[in-house]
Formats: C-alpha cells, structure tokens, sequence
C-alpha cells in the first residue's frame, strides 16, 4: 500500500481480514430521536461446518435509529 513501515512486530496484521456488510433498511423510525444509545444488538450465527469455540461465520447488528426522520436498518455481516 506504499506506507512505511515504523516497526516490524510479528504478527501485527495477522488477523486483518474485510467483513463484506449490506445494510437492510427497515423504514422510519416511528420513535422520538434520541442522543444516547437507545438500541444496540448483535446476534451472531455459526454455520453448521464450524464448532461454537470457533468465531461466529454471520452477525446481524442492529444499531441507534438516526438521521431526520429517524431510520432503522440491520447490518448483516460476513465474520469469516
């Protein structure tokens, strides 16, 4: 990537991977906007190839309503 490496530490770097996302919009929110957190949930699901000590394979995420007016949308995310 052309940036200079400060100090080479190994296995700095050996968990990086990308984690593919698509937001679900679900419409408004029909709800007062709030400043502080009002929802915040994730629920992760694992394949029936991988054991429940290894990291999860999907996670949904649910986050804050925000924006004028307010929306509501679900992340889904590849994990692994």
């Amino acid at each position: 990537m052309g940036a200079p490496v400060c100090v080479d530490l190994a296995g700095v770097g050996a968990n990086l991977a990308d984690h593919p996302a698509v937001d679900v919009e679900c419409g408004d929110y029909r709800g007062t906007a709030r400043s502080a957190p009002l929802l915040h949930l994730i629920a992760t699901f694992h394949s029936s190839a991988t054991s429940t000590d290894e990291p999860p394979d999907l996670m949904l995420w649910v986050s804050d309503p925000e924006g004028q007016p307010p929306s509501f949308e679900v992340a889904v995310v590849v994990v692994k």
